[in-house]
């Protein structure tokens, strides 16, 4: 229990601009769900150290936490939260000017095929744009 509002603490944090906090919240949160074998909270809490990172304007740091997390999602046939870790990842590799950004991009879009609510109909829309101008 205390992991998961660690993941909670660490997304206000984040969303406040306190990314020094932030990061201490989601390190505490993966360690604790990394004790209690649940991989799939330790994977968020690595996108969410991915997500600090970024704003920290560090995308090197920031891909391989997010490629880490979109592992451990897909081996657990998690498409949802891979999609996300994808986007991120795809978001720190553009950052950085990397082409392999529109690759993880099209994979992003692919995960989300299946999805049919408005957050994810919203994040197919957007990376559609996305991958239109890039082409």
């Amino acid at each position: 229990v205390m992991g998961y509002w660690l993941l909670v603490l660490g997304d206000a944090q984040r969303d406040s601009g306190r990314m020094e906090e932030a990061q201490t919240s989601y390190h505490r949160s993966a360690m604790l769900h990394r004790r209690l074998k649940d991989d799939s909270r330790e994977a968020i809490a690595l996108q969410g150290t991915g997500h600090v990172y970024r704003a920290l304007g560090r995308p090197r740091e920031a891909a391989e936490f997010f490629r880490h997390a979109a592992t451990v999602h897909s081996g657990l046939s998690d498409r949802w939260n891979e999609a996300l870790a994808l986007d991120g990842l795809a978001t720190a590799l553009s950052e950085q000017d990397d082409p392999g950004a529109v690759r993880e991009w099209a994979r992003c879009v692919d995960l989300l095929a299946e999805f049919t609510d408005p957050r994810a109909t919203a994040l197919r829309e957007r990376l559609a744009a996305l991958l239109d101008g890039q082409a």
